[in-house]
């Protein structure tokens, strides 16, 4: 006769059978995951009450311990990109502690580091730190290339996340070297995309495009629909960065197609995010709201602490552009306020900049001051080049409002420096701008003119509006 817990083993039995093919299929991507997302719609509510079950259930019976650990290996791609980072912690400790309690030594080391991954989405980058580290010394010692790899990137992701761009450098690279070694070029374009990443960080923009463009390469040769996507928003950045904010659009729009056709929420939402950066570039300040605004919803959905302070200090700086400062602070202090507890330095500086803006633009020059001059710190402090760079054009502008031309001389030429050396055109176009404004104060007309004139050709040269507007103005 079936018994109640014979009956409820077989369900939850199914059900894991189930999630682990709605996984493989949406890897492999195109109609099968388009197939499979549909499926894991209908069936989410019965795949959770499973893996609940088993949970529950593992430290009394070996086969739903054993099922327990299943459910969370199997599902840890559907789980990544559309479940909330908390969820996703639960199940991998769920996961983890069966794997201990059965000795599944290599399993416990998965489930490790797929705790860092979460914990790093929730902006908790220490706690996703210890958990890599941890699951590198069990694939150390099971002899596991594969995973020594993969656990390498998992600190790199970390360190990144904690402003340490370049130790992740040297992480992401030993990570590709042993993923060459073993031939696995599907999962070699994930690091090789992070150090595109760590290069934007640290100013090497062109360096970065090299990096995204190879990940691009393997991702459309081996029909990773997602790693394509993701090279391709990664390559918008880049673009919006080299002032080609056009381009960027495009090739966000065509990484969201690829995220949304292969349901990974979690990408659309970063995609949004920074399609929403490239119109504001562009002056299409109301779409670049929208835009942040489906972000946040989403970010919060899912769980991913990074994201939304991303989206909540844009949503600022496309406030600030349609004149509503009081909104646009609002915005900065939120987002400063979840970078700080999550220890995001990177995203700290940020928002630090961003307020200095908007103070600026209230016309408050003195906290302007204050706030441009604690980002510039973080950013000389994690080597962030590109942002030191727009710090210090930050400070020469508030040093204008100050009415110090001198001071404004000597950020806006370290600025320009900067920005002639990692591309960032747009920062070079204010520089110019800036430098007028300062010998135009000095009484110095024919050298003003000269600084304009350079700017506005630089301006109308990257086809950026508002930086053609400052310089006719």
């Amino acid at each position: 006769m079936t018994t109640l817990f014979d009956a409820l083993f077989r369900h939850s039995f199914y059900f894991e059978e189930l999630l682990r093919g709605v996984s493989d299929d949406c890897f492999k991507g195109g109609e099968s995951a388009t197939h499979a997302l549909g499926v894991l719609e209908r069936e989410w509510e019965n795949i959770k009450a499973g893996q609940r079950w088993a949970a529950e259930k593992a430290g009394s019976a070996p086969e739903a311990s054993h099922l327990c650990e299943s459910y969370a290996a199997a599902g840890w791609l559907v789980l990544e990109w559309r479940m909330h980072g908390r969820e996703q912690v639960r199940w991998a400790k769920e996961g983890l502690a069966a794997a201990r309690r059965m000795g599944y030594r290599e399993a416990e080391g998965r489930h490790l580091s797929n705790l860092g991954h979460a914990y790093n989405t929730l902006g908790q980058a220490r706690r996703a730190l210890i958990c890599h580290r941890l699951a590198l010394s069990v694939a150390r010692e099971a002899g596991s290339r594969l995973h020594e790899a993969e656990d390498l990137f998992g600190i790199g992701m970390a360190l990144l996340s904690l402003g340490e761009a370049r130790e992740a450098i040297g992480l992401f690279e030993r990570s590709v070297e042993i993923l060459r070694e073993l031939g696995d070029r599907l999962i070699e374009a994930t690091p090789l995309a992070q150090l595109g990443v760590a290069h934007e960080r640290l100013g090497n923009t062109r360096r970065a495009v090299t990096y995204h463009e190879q990940a691009l390469a393997i991702s459309r040769e081996l029909g990773d629909r997602r790693g394509e996507a993701e090279a391709l928003n990664q390559l918008g950045i880049c673009a919006e960065t080299l002032g080609d904010a056009r381009r960027a659009v495009a090739l966000h729009e065509e990484a969201l197609a690829l995220f949304r056709s292969s349901g990974d929420l979690r990408g659309e939402c970063h995609t949004l995010n920074e399609m929403g950066n490239a119109l504001y570039d562009l002056g299409e300040w109301r779409r670049a709201v929208v835009c942040h605004e489906q972000c946040l919803a989403l970010a919060r959905r899912l769980g991913d602490l990074t994201a939304e302070g991303d989206a909540l200090g844009n949503l600022g700086i496309a406030c600030h552009a349609l004149g509503d400062l009081p909104r646009a602070i609002e915005y900065h202090e939120q987002s400063l306020a979840i970078s700080r507890a999550a220890g995001d330095v990177w995203n700290e500086g940020r928002s630090l900049g961003n307020l200095g803006l908007a103070f600026e633009a209230a016309g408050d020059a003195h906290s302007a001051v204050e706030y441009h001059e604690q980002a510039l710190a973080i950013s000389r402090e994690i080597e962030d080049r590109n942002a030191e760079a727009h710090d210090l054009c930050n400070l020469g502008s508030a040093y204008a409002l100050a009415r110090e031309p001198r001071r404004v001389i000597v950020m806006c030429e370290q600025s320009l420096t900067l920005a002639r050396e990692t591309g960032a055109r747009e920062v070079e176009a204010e520089d110019l701008r800036l430098l007028g404004v300062a010998h135009e104060m000095l009484g110095d007309a024919p050298r003003a003119a000269s600084y304009f004139g350079h700017s506005l050709e630089l301006a109308r040269e990257i086809d950026n509006s508002r930086a053609e507007a400052a310089a006719l103005d």
